[in-house]
């Protein structure tokens, strides 16, 4: 029931170029985000309203937690006050929970775990063929000159390819304004 990769393109959406403990009500979520992440557990939800833990394991996938593993999952929920063998969480849990990991974690993870999906074989390098693969995968619509007024905005050094480093200077404003996705 993993929602492949389209809430990461949402949460990405600023990807592409454009990513809570019981007390987490000071720290908020960005409007947009906090919108996907309510999107996608609707999806989720039990009957009782609730949300399994394997389902709620997904839903860390889909917000930059790639690969999380049983371990880490249960740490997380520790660090957070929650028993990691409880089968289901509420909403409210959910919504804190991951309000909790974005506040800590800021941006830089984000776009860390963003270049990361498009960064496959880990080169430290983006490719215009790596953003149309993402882009593909998820059937986002995009034309080649698209791709390309991208790659002239974000490849900085003039390589062909977008730096990891390049990448993580550009993304705050990447994040505000993407040419790609709406």
């Amino acid at each position: 029931r993993r929602v492949h990769g389209i809430q990461e393109m949402s949460l990405v959406k600023k990807a592409t170029f454009k990513q809570g403990g019981k007390g987490a009500a000071a720290m908020s979520l960005p409007d947009d985000v906090l919108t996907d992440l309510k999107h996608v557990m609707e999806m989720f939800l039990q009957k009782d309203k609730t949300i399994s833990r394997i389902d709620f394991k997904s839903i860390m996938h889909n917000f930059g937690h790639y690969g999380i593993r049983q371990k880490e999952f249960e740490e997380e929920l520790r660090k957070h006050g929650y028993d990691p063998k409880h089968p289901a969480f509420t909403e409210s849990d959910v919504i804190n929970i991951i309000t909790s990991i974005w506040c800590q974690r800021g941006r830089e993870d984000e776009a860390k775990e963003c270049f990361k999906l498009f960064d496959k074989n880990e080169k430290k390098q983006i490719s215009p063929s790596d953003i149309k693969r993402v882009l593909e995968e998820n059937e986002i619509p995009f034309s080649n000159e698209e791709i390309s007024e991208l790659m002239l905005e974000a490849d900085v050094g003039n390589t062909g390819s977008i730096s990891y480093d390049a990448f993580l200077k550009l993304y705050p404003q990447l994040i505000l304004n993407n040419p790609i996705l709406p």
